[in-house]
């Protein structure tokens, strides 16, 4: 789990640009607006990578916590009261995704 979490904050932390997409069309096709926002800040232009990949993280982190608090993982873990509310924080954090 503590893998998962580093990857999605080391993932939203290169920068706050964000763009949104199903598929690789929708994301390619933000690209140049994505780019003029990094000119426009002033910011690394080797972030356009990590802006266009960054939807991309954020779904894999997102089923990644989502298999991490199902069922079938929670169901070995003895303090299950405090482990709920956990999950209930968590299954918000990722609903709002």
């Amino acid at each position: 789990m503590e893998i998962g979490l580093l990857f999605l904050v080391d993932s939203l932390a290169k920068t706050d640009i964000t763009i949104q997409g199903q598929n690789d069309g929708q994301l390619m096709s933000k690209q140049e607006r994505a780019e003029q926002e990094i000119q426009k800040r002033d910011i690394p232009t080797e972030l356009i990578n990590s802006v266009m990949q960054k939807p991309v993280n954020i779904a894999v982190a997102k089923k990644y916590l989502e298999y991490i608090f199902s069922e079938n993982m929670t169901r070995n873990i003895t303090s299950k009261e405090t482990f709920s509310d956990t999950r209930i924080h968590f299954e918000h954090m990722i609903d709002n995704v």
